[in-house]
């Protein structure tokens, strides 16, 4: 049998002993030894026993392979291990559990739902536990101390600190970070808020560094839980954010030409996150109030910038041209060396002024760079002219390769693994499938796979090769749809995450064909539900989609990536999957909203009457209280089981009049949709929601709350609600200027040719 070797490694942070056995499994009834290690496939991670800096107790955790010896997850946090039991110590699988055993008994043991074979160290840092069939826990689910790229934080999986450097354990005084809503909070002692990271957008958070070159936070929805986490663009690069024992949570970086962890950024900002020597280095000037710290002075660069690309900034900055100091004749005081250890200090500081003087005769002449960009010029619309030239020529073979270059088999598809290859994807570009594929999956777009048509074209069933199902919308020749809301849903939806919101799986452009591929909704749309008598919902369940459908707009105007309206919400654009979760589906007339944007105009207006806002029928101004108007419009066919089309009453009044006046007449619960039957107990829910519908549909747009107010208001049944002003009762002619379009079988004023 061969011998194994005790070695001792130590570092600031603690001492470990191993021997590494070369695997990166432990398997039943081979458990692991205070002298042994896991090690990852590609030797990134590795796991065993430690002792923390400073630490008497022992413990079992995981780090980084062949660096500066820090955990970045510790199994038996809150059960230590004592120097005098440390030999005594086993990590091993009994029993379909993980078990620590010291002294012959248990003292930590790792809970899961049903019985694993094998626990399993990843090359992302995740510990699983396994059985033949599926993952049955993950140490990804409770990040303890440091949040790895690929790991969740949700608002129930926290990323918490140590109580002390060389203490794991969770006391009095540590730190959470959490997600909250559409932003991340560090949390002391789970209740004390002390930083906010601001609500995600883009790919970042306001008070997180500008991350653009090293990686991306992404806002991921996945079988019903939304969380938060974050990847890193090169995988060769190691990052890791670290909540430490005094709540600052560190961005670290590793550095293989100083083989060292840097601190790239720290939150909350830390007044004494400058004064370390050389922070910035030369010629560069620090500052806690921004994100980066480190900013080159006016006039010089980064020396490396691929090191600044990786918030290393220790080698500072250099000039962009060099001086001519010589020619100038005026008598000056001058600093000649590298300027060290700058900062920008608040008004009550009491440092001094630094002026930087940038001489004419130290910058390129003006005149040589009118000749450049002249020349530039000239050239870029000459390029321009050849390509536009070309293009005409190798069109065909060219349109193919707009969305993607290879045509993927959709019957190959497996849907479950092409969902996280989409959420891995940062740039979240579409999978194009060829048309054979397609046309395959749909028995050549037979009538028996229709499902419908609609204003884009026909939509029809697939069927893949392992028995899964996608819907194909096909855009028809004839389609008063056309390429531009083609290439707005392409270019949306496949940038949106949310459980409520319809999944696109790719596209095709083949020929002359621009076709689309989604999830399929095996319940179809919610109209089919809420006005064919045959198939009505139940009272908790039209509430429960009322909630769906306000999510999805409040991801859709604050939280996505892309803050967007939708311009065409209605019955018939909520597709409801198996478990009736409803999706807003049909971005095809969605429109992008600047971040300062607060309304617009056009001349074409686009939409379904009934479920257009006055404002946009009549003036083609549109803006977020424009999807909150039909909003309020679904929520009210979905109360009353009535379509907006329809007259109501004995006088024929619309919908809205109708529910205006019973509301007006004190007899709000009548207008609920009787075969939903609502509980005694939820009258006054039935009550607030016909409220907050009718607050949607005010004619004011002023006075419609947005979408976050109306989340607000479905969530806190104690939280008072104003009473609504009338609606819109009717829409009223429109200009002829305006181009009036609608997506629907609805009549419409007026359609101008293509």
């Amino acid at each position: 049998m061969a011998t194994q070797t005790k070695f001792m490694l130590s570092s600031p942070f603690f001492l470990l002993f191993f021997a590494c056995n070369g695997s990166d499994t432990i398997v039943i009834n081979h458990p692991l030894s205070p002298n042994q290690t896991i090690v990852s496939k590609q030797d990134i991670f590795e796991m065993g026993f430690f002792l923390p800096a400073g630490s008497t107790n022992y413990y079992v955790g995981i780090w980084y392979r062949n660096k500066p010896l820090q955990s970045v997850w510790v199994a038996n946090r809150n059960d230590p291990i004592s120097p005098s039991l440390y030999n005594t110590s086993l990590l091993q699988l009994s029993n379909g559990t993980l078990t620590l055993i010291v002294n012959s008994l248990p003292i930590w043991t790792l809970p899961s739902p049903s019985k694993a074979t094998q626990a399993l160290l990843l090359d992302t840092g995740n510990f699983i536990l396994k059985n033949a069939s599926a993952v049955v826990w993950q140490s990804f689910d409770h990040p303890w101390g440091t949040w790895l790229p690929g790991a969740p934080i949700t608002s129930q999986i926290n990323l918490t600190s140590w109580t002390k450097p060389d203490d794991p354990a969770v006391g009095a005084g540590s730190y959470s970070l959490q997600m909250e809503s559409n932003e991340l909070l560090l949390k002391k002692n789970g209740s004390q808020t002390v930083w906010k990271s601001g609500f995600w957008s883009n790919g970042g958070f306001p008070s997180f560094p500008n991350s653009n070159y090293l990686y991306n936070f992404s806002y991921v929805s996945r079988n019903g839980v939304d969380f938060f986490t974050y990847n890193v663009y090169n995988e060769s690069v190691f990052v890791r954010i670290v909540l430490l024992a005094s709540g600052e949570l560190h961005h670290y970086v590793w550095s293989e030409a100083r083989r060292e962890w840097f601190s790239a950024a720290v939150q909350p900002s830390h007044p004494d996150f400058c004064t370390a020597d050389a922070k910035c280095g030369a010629n560069a000037v620090c500052d806690v109030n921004y994100a980066p710290a480190c900013r080159c002075l006016e006039g010089f660069a980064p020396r490396v910038k691929g090191d600044w690309d990786l918030f290393d900034f220790s080698n500072g900055c250099v000039r962009e041209w060099a001086l001519q100091c010589e020619k100038e004749k005026t008598v000056f005081s001058r600093v000649m060396d590298d300027l060290m250890d700058l900062q920008r200090l608040g008004n009550q500081s009491s440092g001094g002024d630094l002026f930087v003087r940038m001489e004419q005769a130290d910058r390129p002449s003006r005149k040589g760079k009118k000749k450049v960009v002249v020349a530039l010029a000239v050239s870029i619309a000459a390029a321009i002219a050849a390509v536009v030239v070309l293009s005409f020529c190798l069109w065909p073979n060219l349109k193919s390769k707009v969305f993607g270059v290879v045509h993927q088999d959709l019957l190959q598809l497996d849907l479950h693994q092409s969902s996280r290859a989409v959420e891995r994807n940062r740039e979240y570009e579409l999978p194009v499938f060829s048309f054979s594929s397609i046309s395959a999956a749909t028995n050549n777009f037979s009538d028996a796979n229709k499902l419908g048509e609609g204003g884009f074209g026909p939509v029809y069933k697939g069927e893949l090769l392992n028995g899964q199902f996608v819907a194909v919308k096909r855009l028809s020749r004839s389609s008063g749809q056309g390429l531009e809301e083609f290439r707005n849903e392409t270019q949306l939806i496949a940038k949106l995450q949310h459980k409520n919101l319809v999944g696109i799986l790719g596209c095709c452009t083949e020929k002359d064909e621009n076709i689309l591929v989604y999830e399929y909704m095996p319940n179809k749309s919610l109209d089919v539900f809420i006005f064919e008598s045959e198939k009505k919902l139940d009272w908790k369940k039209r509430v429960e989609i009322i909630e769906g459908i306000a999510q999805g707009l409040l991801y859709l105007h604050h939280y996505s990536r892309l803050r967007m309206i939708h311009r065409d919400l209605k019955a018939s654009n909520i597709l409801l999957d198996a478990e009736m979760n409803p999706k807003i589906s049909d971005f095809g007339m969605a429109r992008i909203f600047g971040g300062n944007e607060s309304r617009a105009n056009t001349k074409r207006i686009v939409g379904t009457y009934g479920y257009m806002s006055p404002e946009y029928a009549m003036k083609g101004v549109f803006s977020l209280k424009s999807d909150v108007y039909s909003f309020g419009v679904v929520m009210l066919e979905i109360i009353t089981g009535k379509t907006i089309s329809g007259l109501y009453d004995s006088n024929r009044l619309t919908l809205l009049e109708y529910g205006w006046n019973m509301w007006k007449q004190e007899r709000g619960l009548e207008l609920v949709d009787s075969i939903s039957e609502v509980p005694r107990a939820s009258s006054s829910v039935a009550l607030r929601c016909i409220n907050i519908a009718l607050l949607c549909v005010q004619e004011n747009p002023d006075d419609r709350p947005l979408m976050s107010d109306v989340v607000a208001m479905l969530n806190n049944d104690k939280a008072a609600i104003a009473s609504p002003n009338h609606p819109a009762f009717t829409v009223g002619t429109t200009s002829a200027a305006l181009e009036i379009y609608s997506v629907n079988h609805l009549t419409v004023s007026q359609v101008d040719p293509r």
